[in-house]
Protein backbone atom coordinates (compact mmCIF):
# COMPACT_ATOMS: atom_id res chain seq x y z
CA UNK A 1 0.00 0.00 0.00
CA UNK A 2 1.06 3.61 -0.75
CA UNK A 3 1.44 6.17 1.56
CA UNK A 4 -1.13 7.99 0.47
CA UNK A 5 -3.67 4.98 0.71
CA UNK A 6 -2.63 4.42 4.54
CA UNK A 7 -2.72 8.08 5.17
CA UNK A 8 -6.64 7.97 4.11
CA UNK A 9 -7.55 4.90 5.46
CA UNK A 10 -6.25 6.33 9.06
CA UNK A 11 -7.81 9.36 8.47
CA UNK A 12 -11.51 7.84 7.73
CA UNK A 13 -10.97 5.43 10.73
CA UNK A 14 -10.40 8.72 12.74
CA UNK A 15 -12.85 10.41 11.57
CA UNK A 16 -15.59 7.94 11.84
CA UNK A 17 -13.93 7.26 15.68
CA UNK A 18 -14.92 10.84 16.70
CA UNK A 19 -18.58 10.87 15.36
CA UNK A 20 -18.94 7.34 17.27
CA UNK A 21 -17.87 9.10 20.10
CA UNK A 22 -19.57 12.33 19.93
CA UNK A 23 -23.13 10.46 18.61
CA UNK A 24 -23.04 8.22 22.58
CA UNK A 25 -21.86 11.73 24.21
CA UNK A 26 -25.15 12.60 23.29
CA UNK A 27 -27.52 9.71 23.68
CA UNK A 28 -25.37 9.93 27.59
CA UNK A 29 -26.22 13.71 27.79
CA UNK A 30 -29.81 13.62 26.91
CA UNK A 31 -32.56 15.01 29.46
CA UNK A 32 -34.83 12.47 31.52
CA UNK A 33 -38.41 12.27 30.20
CA UNK A 34 -41.12 13.44 32.71
CA UNK A 35 -44.45 11.40 32.70
CA UNK A 36 -47.61 13.10 33.90
CA UNK A 37 -49.98 10.88 36.05
CA UNK A 38 -53.90 11.85 35.46
CA UNK A 39 -54.47 12.22 39.66
CA UNK A 40 -58.33 11.56 38.86
CA UNK A 41 -57.83 8.52 37.62
CA UNK A 42 -56.27 7.37 41.38
CA UNK A 43 -58.71 6.13 44.00
CA UNK A 44 -57.46 7.29 46.98
CA UNK A 45 -59.37 4.94 49.16
CA UNK A 46 -57.58 2.02 48.33
CA UNK A 47 -53.97 1.39 49.50
CA UNK A 48 -52.84 -0.70 46.48
CA UNK A 49 -53.29 2.26 43.96
CA UNK A 50 -50.33 4.24 44.69
CA UNK A 51 -49.68 7.11 42.21
CA UNK A 52 -46.55 6.49 39.85
CA UNK A 53 -45.32 9.87 40.51
CA UNK A 54 -44.51 8.51 44.55
CA UNK A 55 -42.46 5.36 43.57
CA UNK A 56 -38.73 5.45 43.60
CA UNK A 57 -37.28 1.94 42.11
CA UNK A 58 -33.87 1.43 42.03
CA UNK A 59 -32.85 -1.24 39.25
CA UNK A 60 -29.24 -2.70 39.15
CA UNK A 61 -27.34 -5.68 37.96
CA UNK A 62 -25.32 -7.99 40.05
CA UNK A 63 -22.24 -7.92 38.95
CA UNK A 64 -22.38 -4.50 37.72
CA UNK A 65 -19.72 -2.58 39.08
CA UNK A 66 -21.49 1.26 38.15
CA UNK A 67 -24.42 -0.41 40.22
CA UNK A 68 -21.94 -1.34 42.79
CA UNK A 69 -20.74 2.06 43.17
CA UNK A 70 -24.43 3.25 43.43
CA UNK A 71 -25.21 0.15 46.13
CA UNK A 72 -21.84 1.34 48.66
CA UNK A 73 -23.69 4.92 48.22
CA UNK A 74 -26.76 3.92 49.52
CA UNK A 75 -24.93 2.20 52.30
CA UNK A 76 -22.66 4.66 53.62
CA UNK A 77 -25.26 7.37 53.71
CA UNK A 78 -27.91 5.35 54.80
CA UNK A 79 -30.44 6.10 52.22
CA UNK A 80 -32.64 3.54 52.91
CA UNK A 81 -33.28 5.67 56.56
CA UNK A 82 -33.90 8.65 54.73
CA UNK A 83 -35.69 8.03 51.50
CA UNK A 84 -38.17 4.98 50.98
CA UNK A 85 -37.68 3.20 48.09
CA UNK A 86 -37.38 -0.15 46.47
CA UNK A 87 -34.05 -2.32 45.25
CA UNK A 88 -34.38 -4.64 42.23
CA UNK A 89 -31.88 -6.65 40.33
CA UNK A 90 -32.69 -7.12 37.35
CA UNK A 91 -30.00 -9.53 35.74
CA UNK A 92 -30.92 -12.68 37.11
CA UNK A 93 -34.58 -11.60 37.81
CA UNK A 94 -36.49 -11.99 34.44
CA UNK A 95 -39.55 -10.22 35.78
CA UNK A 96 -37.40 -7.25 37.51
CA UNK A 97 -35.72 -6.72 33.97
CA UNK A 98 -39.67 -6.94 32.13
CA UNK A 99 -40.83 -4.62 34.67
CA UNK A 100 -37.79 -1.99 34.25
CA UNK A 101 -38.40 -1.97 30.80
CA UNK A 102 -41.89 -1.26 31.20
CA UNK A 103 -41.18 1.58 32.69
CA UNK A 104 -38.01 2.16 30.03
CA UNK A 105 -41.50 2.40 27.61
CA UNK A 106 -43.40 4.94 30.24
CA UNK A 107 -40.70 7.38 30.12
CA UNK A 108 -40.57 6.97 25.98
CA UNK A 109 -37.06 5.62 26.15
CA UNK A 110 -35.04 3.55 23.79
CA UNK A 111 -34.72 0.00 25.80
CA UNK A 112 -31.29 -0.33 23.39
CA UNK A 113 -29.71 2.42 25.15
CA UNK A 114 -30.48 1.86 28.93
CA UNK A 115 -28.80 0.00 30.78
CA UNK A 116 -27.99 -0.04 34.58
CA UNK A 117 -27.89 1.43 37.16
CA UNK A 118 -31.70 2.72 36.48
CA UNK A 119 -34.05 4.50 38.74
CA UNK A 120 -37.83 5.21 38.11
CA UNK A 121 -38.91 8.14 40.64
CA UNK A 122 -41.22 10.12 40.81
CA UNK A 123 -42.12 9.55 36.90
CA UNK A 124 -38.85 10.21 35.70
CA UNK A 125 -36.37 7.52 34.44
CA UNK A 126 -32.43 8.08 35.34
CA UNK A 127 -30.08 6.46 34.19
CA UNK A 128 -26.40 6.25 35.33
CA UNK A 129 -24.71 6.77 38.35
CA UNK A 130 -24.37 10.07 38.73
CA UNK A 131 -28.00 10.66 38.18
CA UNK A 132 -28.96 8.00 40.50
CA UNK A 133 -26.80 8.82 43.72
CA UNK A 134 -27.58 12.99 42.78
CA UNK A 135 -31.23 12.32 42.75
CA UNK A 136 -30.48 10.44 46.71
CA UNK A 137 -28.76 13.09 47.17
CA UNK A 138 -31.06 15.73 46.78
CA UNK A 139 -34.06 13.21 48.57
CA UNK A 140 -31.99 12.44 51.40
CA UNK A 141 -30.74 16.19 52.40
CA UNK A 142 -27.04 15.46 51.55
Amino acid sequence: MSKKNIFLSLLIITILSMLTFVIFQEEANAPEREIRVNTEEINNNEPENISASNEIIYYYGEECPHCQDVLRFLEENKISEKVEFQKKEVWHNKNNSEEMMKKVGECELNPDTVGVPFLYAEGKCLIGTPKVEGFFKLKAGI
